[in-house]
């Protein structure tokens, strides 16, 4: 007896004419759909909730709303004065207003000392590190690591 292969050998990947045609038959019909109910959507009646009757407010939410502090009011924003017209006394009431507030003296971070660069002395700076951080646990992390180095002995 003779074999008979029914059917040509296609590999997966490739594309046949039978299923672009296909394909493209398929997007035709879901495009078109959804363009009719795209442009019937607008017409549809909405329905206008009642507003006259209120709702009942589950207890869960209504605890959570009485619990809430309210908010305090904004205040106003202050009506600014209405600037003057001409350039000349925009200028004056410019000045005016720098006049008014003096400025205020800018405080020193350091204290400088003459013929050394700034920043703070090394045994101040290590005195106050040792306090904070991973220095201020020097001794636990030192009795940690011998108790590290017993065990492997062990």
């Amino acid at each position: 007896m003779v074999a008979v292969a029914l059917h040509t050998p296609v590999l997966a990947w490739s594309v046949s004419a039978e299923d672009e045609e296909r394909f493209k038959r398929i997007l035709k019909t879901v495009l078109l759909a959804s363009l009719l109910v795209a442009l019937v959507m607008p017409w549809l009646p909405v329905r206008e909730p009642d507003r006259t009757v209120t709702q009942a407010v589950p207890a869960n939410l209504a605890k959570l709303l009485l619990d809430r502090e309210p908010a305090p009011p904004t205040p106003l924003p202050k009506a600014e004065k209405q600037a003057p017209r001409d350039e000349k006394a925009a200028k004056q009431a410019e000045a005016e207003k720098a006049k008014a507030e003096p400025k205020a003296p800018v405080v020193e971070a350091r204290r400088p000392e003459a013929n050394k660069p700034p920043g703070e002395k090394l045994e101040n700076a290590r005195a106050r590190a040792s306090g904070v951080g991973l220095l201020a646990m020097k001794n636990e992390l030192a009795e940690l690591h011998a108790a590290r180095a017993s065990r492997r002995t062990a």
